[in-house]
């Protein structure tokens, strides 16, 4: 693949180069009248003098230049252009450097040796420093980490914290702080400078080099495998991205890549709240009790525009859709003091039998569907009863069956089979059940899977949510 660049592609990541063209791409984001607005675009951010977070580390310089002086502050609602890190603490034997209360008065007073920094956070120091900004955030050292109530103080600032960033550093390519944000272990390319010729005449000139591999790129990154990671990319206005594949830049407006070529980062800028939990419950989190914190920030920014409130993790204005989610594994139940229907009471991956569309309309078979302070769902509406698999007791009813075999006999089945070649992926091969009416027992209404089968069926009772109805192009 050619792409044609007016500049050289940095050699190296700490060097000017690197600092000149980020310098470059912040100044043309200033620019951008998207980017100066929160990611729902309710409320405009400021640039040159944002609220600083309670504490930043100052980044200066020593020794007349030669070297870096790094100490933490406390800001008292002070004013500011700052950095954040977006990084992996790593495995415990590999944890950063952080403020406890032991230290923080040292930290204050008398700075943070240098030598003590982790190499994560002194290239994110020298980059900060090298484009001009002089406070930099990172959260092992400006949070007191065995102080819990300093974390439950900073973690709701969270979203606001990343927001308000003049630039998020991402240390996509490194697995802990140990590794650094610049990238040492780049692929050997050749760089070629050579003649632009137009009519016989040289207008110009151009560099030639070989481009990465696949899979190069931050939505590969072990970074974006961290929970906490979705929030800090999906609420920073800029970001600057480390890989071994090279540099990229994302903000609002564009993506690029370290050659000044427009790109696609693959990252989910546009998404249905039932999208984004897909790929967020897929993530790694140390935590359980943070799985709701990691997107509270998200959804302080989607409020204002849903008219809504998210208990739980799911919007009261949509609980029917939200609530059909199924486990792609065995789920772990890890946090027992939330109510069971929440994606967020147990580990691993899931996904929605539904998502918002705009090529889809849903309507509720439930005269009523509500959240309670308790936690409690209240419904009311056709209820239907579960039943055992037709003919055979012992032999297992399977959608791809009937819908290869739609003359099984059963009663009702060809109708309420129409409808269930768009639902057959949600099902899959596993083994299913049929609904019956509650109240005659005998006619079929639906097809359904749970999460867990046992050898014997007992009597089921449920309530029909939602009935989806897909608009469909007149070519289908």
């Amino acid at each position: 693949m050619l792409r044609i660049s007016s500049t050289t592609p940095p050699l190296s990541d700490d060097s000017t180069e690197t600092f000149r063209l980020v310098k470059g791409w912040l100044q043309e984001c200033i620019g951008h009248v998207g980017c100066s607005q929160t990611s729902s675009g309710t409320k405009k951010l400021p640039d040159e003098n944002a609220q600083l977070p309670s504490r930043v580390l100052r980044v200066s310089s020593r020794d007349g230049g030669a070297s870096l002086s790094v100490r933490l502050v406390e800001t008292n609602g002070d004013r500011g252009r700052y950095c954040a890190l977006s990084h992996c603490w790593g495995p415990p034997d590999k944890q950063p450097l952080r403020t406890l209360k032991e230290n923080i008065t040292k930290h204050i007073t008398t700075g943070i040796a240098w030598a003590s920094l982790p190499k994560s956070f002194q290239d994110a120091a020298i980059l900060a420093y090298g484009i001009g900004i002089e406070y930099l955030w990172i959260d092992s050292l400006c949070i007191i980490q065995d102080d819990h109530q300093d974390w439950a103080r900073e973690a709701p600032t969270m979203g606001e914290l990343y927001h308000h960033a003049s630039l998020v550093i991402a240390a996509a390519g490194a697995r802990n702080s140990a590794e650094g944000v610049f990238v040492t272990n780049r692929p050997a390319t050749a760089v070629l400078k050579l003649p632009w010729i137009r009519d016989g005449a040289v207008i110009g000139s151009f560099h030639l080099t070989g481009l990465s591999g696949d899979r190069q790129g931050p939505s590969y990154s072990i970074l974006r495998t961290r929970a906490w990671v979705f929030q800090e990319w999906r609420l920073a206005r800029r970001l600057i991205f480390f890989m071994p594949g090279g540099i990229s830049w994302n903000c609002r407006s564009r993506e690029y890549d370290e050659r000044g070529c427009r790109v696609d980062l693959g990252l989910m800028d546009d998404f249905s709240w039932e999208a984004f939990l897909t790929e967020y419950t897929a993530t790694q989190i140390t935590y359980p009790s943070d799985r709701l914190i990691t997107v509270q920030g998200i959804v302080n920014d989607m409020r204002p525009t849903r008219d809504a409130d998210c208990k739980y993790g799911v919007w009261d204005d949509d609980i029917a859709r939200q609530l059909l989610w199924v486990p792609a594994d065995v789920l772990v139940e890890d946090m027992a003091d939330l109510p069971s229907w929440s994606w967020a009471s147990t580990q691993g991956k899931k996904y929605w039998a539904m998502e918002s569309s705009e090529n889809e309309t849903s309507a509720t078979f439930l005269s009523t569907l509500e959240m309670t302070e308790s936690g409690a769902i209240e419904a009311g509406g056709c209820l239907l009863k579960k039943a055992k698999t037709c003919k055979d007791p012992d032999e297992a009813l399977f959608l791809e069956d009937l819908l290869d075999n739609p003359d099984s006999g059963l009663d009702d089945l060809d109708r309420v089979l129409a409808d269930c070649d768009e639902a057959s992926w949600f099902l899959g091969r596993s083994e299913c059940q049929l609904l019956l009416d509650f109240e005659d027992e005998k006619t079929i209404v639906g097809i359904a899977r749970f999460d867990n089968e046992d050898d014997y069926v007992l009597p089921v009772h449920c309530l029909s949510l939602v009935e989806v109805c897909l608009q469909m192009d007149e070519e289908r």
